[in-house]
């Protein structure tokens, strides 16, 4: 859990547009989920800064989960999973946010 607490907290202290944001979107696997979730319940942000974490089903069934993203001013997406890179592509106006790739996949194809 540190690992992600610390990155997690790197990205939002080091990146100037995530210094201005007031929407964050972090887009993870599944299976990083349980982490991601405690890591970000230890994190104190000022209150006009709003973070949160969606998994591939939450960006395919629900619409309130991709309204928060698609008002976020920046987006952390895991591109080890295809699909929620492939959302973002086809599914939001890149030009308008900063968008931050974390890990490898390999063979992307965005």
């Amino acid at each position: 859990m540190k690992k992600y607490l610390t990155i997690i907290s790197l990205i939002l202290l080091l990146l100037p547009p995530a210094l201005y944001a007031k929407n964050i979107s972090f887009l993870i696997i599944d299976a990083d989920s349980f982490l991601v979730n405690k890591a970000m319940k230890g994190l104190t942000l000022p209150d006009d800064i709003e973070a949160r974490f969606f998994i591939h089903s939450d960006i395919t069934d629900d619409p309130q989960a991709r309204d928060f993203i698609d008002k976020s001013e920046v987006v952390i997406v895991d591109v080890m999973m295809p699909e929620l890179s492939e959302y973002l592509i086809e599914h939001t106006d890149m030009s308008k946010k900063k968008i931050y790739a974390v890990r490898d996949h390999g063979t992307m194809r965005c």
